[in-house]
């Protein structure tokens, strides 16, 4: 595994730590990686990651799958992974859940969306990182004939009173594919 440096230091040094090689920009993690990985806030440090100066595509070998790990729109998911198809990379939408310590446990889990081919290259990695893998759509953006992408996280206010989240859950992924 590469990590890369960031503005502070204790990202770094958690990654050596953990026995990660940690290269100096997304462009040399790139190089030397077989997937890149982006979990980053929002859209914005997804787009300065992948095609700022000596971002992922500026890569001329190594990885050309990229796993949008984030949470951000579904237009902003469809946007970048254009940007990342002109440019020869397949991209994967999948934001997780589960925090800090779910990740530690392998337990996260991972909302799928992309070309079966990108899905199936990919699974190795996806069930070491994600417990539970539901993929909602084969088009990046993902959203289940219009209606998932990290959606877990739906406002309380839109659940029916009386069912649990797991019911409700169900209901909205419906045809989604537990992987």
């Amino acid at each position: 595994m590469c990590s890369f440096e960031t503005s502070t230091r204790a990202p770094a040094q958690d990654a050596r730590a953990a026995g990660m090689e940690v290269c100096a920009s997304p462009q040399a993690l790139t190089e030397r990686a077989e997937f890149v990985l982006v979990v980053v806030v929002n859209a914005q440090q997804i787009a300065e990651v992948l095609f700022g100066p000596q971002g992922v595509t500026h890569a001329r070998t190594g990885a050309r799958a990229v796993l949008l790990a984030s949470t951000i729109a579904p237009h902003d998911v469809i946007e970048l992974s254009g940007r990342l198809s002109r440019r020869g990379f397949s991209a994967l939408d999948a934001p997780i859940s589960g925090g800090p310590a779910r990740a530690r446990a392998g337990t996260m889990s991972m909302m799928l969306a992309g070309p079966q081919a990108t899905l199936d290259l990919w699974q190795p990695l996806l069930r070491d990182l994600a417990d539970k893998r539901f993929v909602v759509g084969r088009a990046i953006g993902g959203r289940r004939q219009g209606q998932a992408r990290q959606q877990p996280c739906w406002p309380a206010s839109t659940w029916s009173p009386g069912r649990s989240a797991r019911a409700e859950l169900e209901d909205r992924l419906g045809s989604a594919r537990y992987v």
